[in-house]
């Protein structure tokens, strides 16, 4: 059975965040803005929002981290968010070469760590959730 600080990990990470949300609309529509930029650059407005999300998924691991449980799953979510806090730099990096070779070495390192992310975020909700 879950004790009460699993139940809180649990519910930090199955509770919808409008500010990703916003974020991530951000995200998008700059992207599809990037192509017609000089050298394919992110427009501003999308970078200010990949950072936005760093920062809260930060907090939320700082806030998951707090929390006092005996359930190992928060290792998990934890791992998971260090590894999702990972692929959001090498994405960052990635921008930093407009669309390149390097470019797209950076963001398919993003999308594989970003891959094991939600890999162990979903282990952790499996193991939260029991």
């Amino acid at each position: 059975m879950a004790d009460e600080g699993s139940q809180q990990i649990l519910a930090l990470l199955t509770t919808p965040s409008e500010r990703l949300y916003e974020d991530a609309v951000a995200l998008a529509k700059a992207g599809k803005k990037a192509p017609r930029k000089p050298y394919g650059v992110m427009p501003q407005p999308g970078i200010d929002a990949l950072a936005d999300m760093r920062v809260v998924f930060r907090d939320l691991r700082s806030q998951i981290d707090a929390i006092d449980t005996a359930d190992s799953a928060k290792q998990l979510a934890l791992d998971g968010l260090d590894q999702l806090d990972r692929a959001i730099g090498a994405y960052e990096r990635g921008l930093e070469f407009g669309y390149s070779r390097g470019a797209i070495r950076k963001h398919r390192r993003a999308d594989k760590v970003g891959s094991d992310a939600v890999d162990y975020l979903r282990q952790a909700k499996k193991g939260l959730g029991t």
